[in-house]
């Protein structure tokens, strides 16, 4: 079931409620003998429908953040294509349509890096000259087949290489 049809439940329930823990408070208060019993049982069934509620509530969210979760699952995993379906215009629609506009910035980012990346494979493929990129260590992060030549290594042969060493 949808958490919409979860929210209107919770909605019904405590106007039913509230309805009739003043209905039983006004009779105990006109009704001097049994007013102990019938505020008692206003005051339960107050309680009861809180409770009950909560429960709706909780069940009614609890939903959302299962989906966002499996959502997140795939993204960590690479797959991001698919979108959560944003059924209201709530808090919770809003956050399912920032995570969905999340998502696809994401997407967007990860071609361009693709993008930026072969075409720098490209112009580092095709260039006579040597190029080194270190890091903070002197660890080989990037380099050419020029550069490979020059220094006798393979950089798929030796991804630990070091210009110190």
């Amino acid at each position: 079931m949808s958490s919409q049809f979860y929210r209107r439940l919770i909605f019904v329930l405590l106007v039913v409620s509230l309805i009739v823990s003043v209905v039983a408070l006004a009779a105990a208060s006109f009704l001097y003998s049994g007013r102990l019993v019938l505020a008692l049982a206003g005051l339960i069934l107050l309680i009861v429908t809180i409770l009950l509620t909560v429960v709706f509530w909780v069940k009614a969210n609890n939903e959302l953040f299962v989906k966002l979760g499996n959502q997140m699952g795939k993204i960590a995993a690479g797959n991001l294509g698919e979108r959560l379906p944003v059924r209201t215009d709530d808090t919770q629609g809003k956050l399912v349509r920032a995570f969905n506009e999340m998502t696809v910035n994401l997407n967007w980012m990860v071609s361009r890096l693709s993008i930026d990346r072969s075409r720098l494979q490209t112009v580092l493929s095709t260039m006579t000259d040597g190029v080194i990129l270190t890091d903070q260590d002197g660890k080989v992060v990037l380099s050419n087949l020029a550069a490979e030549r020059f220094f006798g290594f393979r950089r798929e042969e030796c991804p630990d290489c070091s210009l110190t060493r």
